[in-house]
């Protein structure tokens, strides 16, 4: 994007409204021209959990990773922080998500799995982050993060939310999401909606995130 075009749009944009509102729309711009050849999207949001990920306001693409069947979700992401949506869950239950930085943390079976026999999300697996999250996610193959309650920012038309712009990486080192160039981070994503601790088929999510 030239020099030209974006003083253009911050121009157009303090026509309208405020300093704030050009940053809003150069950004939008900008996103929009990294991912002006990208393909369509093939799914409006994921087909099991509804999840859906935005940077800076814009939806990201989704696509299958395998041809031949909707085993897990890809991204072509921008090395930039994220906001991860989905349909709220009940008061209580909780977004689990377990992150790896290769394909062995999509391991659920796809008969189901109670949570006590499932690694990554067995009970005392979740790591401890603050009350109304801190924007950190853990890549721990044997820690998860647990997003529930305060945790979950409501987002409108029956939708909870979460931001995301550092990762924590074993032995706790803390990398921004503008460092991953190149990198992909593997996501399995569970909401158990029924409280019965068991991950069932249409409860879990497998997600690459490409950078």
């Amino acid at each position: 994007m030239t020099k030209k075009i974006v003083t253009g749009l911050i121009a157009t944009a303090a026509a309208i409204g405020t300093l704030a509102g050009a940053y809003t729309v150069v950004s939008n711009m900008a996103n929009w021209f990294q991912h002006k050849d990208d393909p369509p999207s093939e799914f409006e949001q994921t087909p099991k959990l509804g999840l859906q990920f935005l940077q800076d306001g814009v939806q990201v693409g989704m696509h299958s990773a395998d041809s031949s069947d909707i085993t897990s979700i890809r991204l072509k992401m921008l090395t930039k922080p994220f906001e991860l949506r989905f349909p709220q869950p009940p008061p209580h239950v909780a977004v689990q998500i377990c992150g790896w930085t290769d394909s062995s943390v999509f391991d659920l079976p796809a008969q189901g799995v109670r949570m006590e026999d499932a690694g990554c999300f067995a009970p005392g697996h979740g790591v401890a982050d603050y009350e109304y999250a801190s924007g950190r996610m853990v890549i721990a193959r044997e820690g998860m993060n647990y997003l529930v309650d305060n945790r979950i920012i409501p987002a409108g038309d029956g939708k909870g939310k979460t931001y995301f712009s550092t990762i924590v990486t074993e032995p706790y080192a803390t990398v921004p999401l503008t460092k991953l160039k190149g990198k992909t981070l593997f996501l399995t994503v569970v909401i158990d909606y029924n409280s019965d601790q068991f991950i069932s088929f249409g409860e879990y999510e497998y997600v690459e995130l490409d950078f």
